[in-house]
């Protein structure tokens, strides 16, 4: 298993730019998550039945997640919710499309630094060494670092993969919104930033 890891872990770090420990934790919630939903990571079958991967960081996780799950931004099969956390949630959509019929929150224990040094110091290695972790973290089992919770995810049409249900114009602007993104002020169908302001300014 562990070798199916590291090869796995090439991958994503060939994605991200460099190996670190939290590309090896973005596989291992992914490994875990996939394989509560009964998909292989492993078997080249990644994409067979696309999951929904929501990840609640914006970090070196989150890139491990995008291709262990071979999910993606631009398919809505990868979202962010950010949180700020070392944590993810994986969903299978329904038969139809149309909802999420399961899914799974992973979430890091807070036993995981004390088990890594653990770990460590049983192979007489040094518990800071980065490579240590990384490899302790290729080896441990699941239950030894993970929580697992199933949960109800509800995601709203608009939310979901598939073509654009709706687009509209900002009456102030002028650029199109989709997906129901935009909002009703003073009457008039405004998009987010000329609603609430913009996190840019032009110059």
């Amino acid at each position: 298993m562990k070798a199916k890891r590291e090869a796995l872990l090439e991958e994503c770090a060939a994605f991200h730019g460099h190996t670190c420990l939290g590309q090896v934790l973005g596989l291992r919630l992914a490994e875990a998550g996939m394989q509560w939903l009964g998909l292989d990571v492993f078997n080249g079958k990644r994409g067979h039945r696309d999951p929904i991967a929501i990840v609640e960081n914006d970090r070196c996780v989150s890139d491990a997640v995008l291709v262990v799950t071979n999910t993606r931004f631009g398919r809505r099969t990868l979202k962010l919710r950010d949180y700020g956390k070392m944590a993810a949630t994986f969903c299978l959509m329904d038969d139809a499309g149309k909802s999420i019929a399961r899914a799974v929150r992973v979430s890091i224990s807070e036993s995981l630094d004390s088990r890594l040094d653990q770990y460590a110091l049983e192979m007489g290695l040094d518990p800071q060494d980065p490579r240590v972790r990384i490899g302790a973290l290729l080896e441990l089992p699941t239950e030894d670092f993970l929580i697992l919770k199933p949960v109800r995810v509800r995601m709203g049409a608009n939310e979901l993969p598939g073509k654009p249900a709706r687009i509209v114009m900002c009456e102030l602007c002028g650029e199109r919104v989709m997906d129901a993104k935009d909002l009703q002020k003073g009457g008039m169908t405004l998009c987010r930033s000329c609603a609430e302001g913009a996190y840019y300014e032009v110059i």
